[in-house]
């Protein structure tokens, strides 16, 4: 009777630890699932410490679906951005007049050193332009200057994901409630995921 009973543990065993081994084995012979990119739009959040926006993260998006918005160009080794127009990731109030656009240098790696940069090249002036044109006639433009430092944490491959962040101080202009305004040393930080297009 024990050497039955022995027989018929050690059996059953046998056949658990075979089941484990095919499970494995099939597991190891599942191919990686490949990589599909990321499927945007790319997203930008804005962050002002002055105006009537002051303290609001604001959610946008690259409202095309057809152009790209954001190229390495690889002969000045810059990545330029250029989103128009853009919109609001939850309840759009922007008009179509709406837009994000800027450049930094320093390559497709997140090691290095980033600085935002002229699309024009060296003396071209700043980096870019924001500006938010709401439908009750609310407008928010503010200048993007060139050599702001910009931290990458993932740079992919085209049609991957490029995350990254900046700040920078300037001036601040346009209309609150039908009365223009023009505010000094206005603090923006903008946080981006960007879906990398095609080199240029």
């Amino acid at each position: 009777m024990i050497s039955t009973l022995s027989f018929r543990t050690t059996s059953l065993m046998k056949a658990i630890f075979l089941t484990i081994g095919v499970v494995i084995w099939l597991g190891s012979c599942v191919p990686d699932e490949p990589s599909t990119g990321f499927d945007g739009p790319s997203e930008y959040t804005i962050l002002f410490d002055k105006t009537a926006l002051a303290g609001q993260s604001i959610s946008l998006i690259h409202a095309s679906t057809t152009v790209e918005d954001v190229n390495f160009i690889s002969s000045r080794s810059i990545t330029k951005v250029y989103a128009e127009p853009i919109e609001m990731q939850h309840n759009n109030k922007l008009n179509t007049q709406s837009f994000i656009n800027w450049a930094w240098d320093g390559g497709t790696g997140v090691d290095g050193s980033h600085n935002t940069t002229s699309v024009a090249g060296p003396g071209g002036g700043g980096s870019g332009d924001i500006l938010l044109a709401y439908e009750n006639g609310d407008e928010y433009n503010m200048f993007i200057p060139a050599y702001q430092p910009v931290t990458l944490s993932k740079y992919g491959e085209i049609g991957e994901e490029i995350t990254g962040s900046f700040s920078f101080t300037g001036n601040i202009q346009g209309t609150e409630s039908g009365k223009a305004f023009y505010i000094q040393n206005c603090k923006a930080t903008i946080s981006f995921r960007l879906k990398r297009g095609k080199d240029q």
